[in-house]
């Protein structure tokens, strides 16, 4: 199935399938269904863990809510092969790439790849891709390409989960 993702709405055939809602500055958002009712909702939450690096990927965890507040899947974010912080120590002038999250959506697991800013593929757990999503250029938007197992709103959730993982590579500015 082939969408374009653009000014927050999901298009199939020139049709809206779905759409997304929150503010810019707050990482909580909603994805709505073409009847304006809350399919699902994003956010990033904090973990305990014995980890005190401020800004440390470790301690986040991207959460999945259903329509009802339930908790349905979590990815987790992990840093790129030799960016790891344990092993090579902090950067001093940016934040150690993020390139990758372990998603667990309904009992199913996933890996979130994001090989540049402009690509990024869900894949299942034999490697094959369920999902690709490729920035269109000087034209805007995204284009997606998914099997038909994922939903459109489920396709909103995952790429917000990519926006998640793009910013923790952004400097953090206080």
């Amino acid at each position: 199935m082939k969408y374009i993702m653009k000014s927050g709405a999901l298009y199939k055939d020139a049709a809206v399938v779905a759409h997304l809602g929150g503010t810019f500055s707050e990482p909580e958002k909603c994805i709505f269904r073409t009847d304006g009712n809350v399919a699902f909702r994003t956010d990033i939450q904090e973990r305990n863990t014995a980890k005190e690096e401020a800004g440390d990927v470790r301690r986040k965890k991207y959460v999945i809510l259903d329509c009802n507040g339930r908790e349905c899947g979590e990815a987790d974010p992990e840093y790129a092969a030799g960016s790891d912080p344990d092993v090579n120590g902090w950067p001093v002038c940016r934040m150690p790439r993020v390139d990758h999250a372990r998603l667990v959506y309904n009992g199913h697991a996933y890996t979130l790849k994001m090989p540049s800013d402009r690509k990024y593929v869900l894949t299942d757990r034999s490697g094959a891709a369920a999902v690709r999503i490729v920035h269109r250029g000087v034209c805007g938007g995204w284009d997606i390409e998914a099997s038909e197992k994922f939903s459109p709103e489920l396709l909103c959730v995952i790429f917000i989960l990519c926006r998640y993982l793009e910013q923790e590579n952004e400097f953090v500015v206080l």
